[in-house]
């Protein structure tokens, strides 16, 4: 009798112990996992966040860092990704240097959504930093916000 009682409480620890964050992406909907991985199959160390009707992943490919929004039937509504100054068209790039000092220019990444491709940067200000969004044409555009 004691043996029973012993492996019945033995399976139903074993039970508890088998929930849905043993996996880390048992909240996101297939359609979501699976557009993600056909669009980066790349991808590592991928961080999922639900934000209203929105997943907001963040992950890595070859050490450099991206973001995405996909929302919940599967599209991906915007995403954004890290790169090099000299990498973003030259009249982005000569706009940036006749504007700012690109020694206090930081985080240059690369913005794309249904709208089109944007560039963006932080100026390393003294006391609060300026958030700046450019098109291809290097024209500031205050109307498109800085995605964080």
């Amino acid at each position: 009798m004691r043996f029973n009682q012993s492996l019945l409480i033995v399976f139903a620890m074993g039970l508890i112990s088998c929930d849905s964050d043993d996996y880390p992406y048992a909240n996101i909907p297939s359609v979501v996992l699976n557009k993600f991985e056909m669009h980066y199959p790349k991808a590592q160390e991928a961080d999922f966040k639900k934000k209203d009707k929105l997943y907001e992943v963040s992950f890595e490919i070859e050490e450099v860092d991206y973001k995405a929004d996909i929302d919940e039937i599967g599209s991906i509504r915007r995403e954004k990704y890290e790169t090099a100054i000299n990498e973003f068209p030259k009249e982005v790039t000569g706009e940036l240097l006749k504007t700012y000092d690109t020694v206090k220019l930081k985080k240059p990444e690369i913005l794309r959504n249904a709208d089109g491709v944007y560039f963006q940067v932080k100026l390393d200000r003294l006391f609060k930093d300026e958030l700046i969004v450019l098109d291809k044409e290097g024209k500031t555009l205050p109307n498109i916000n800085y995605w964080k």
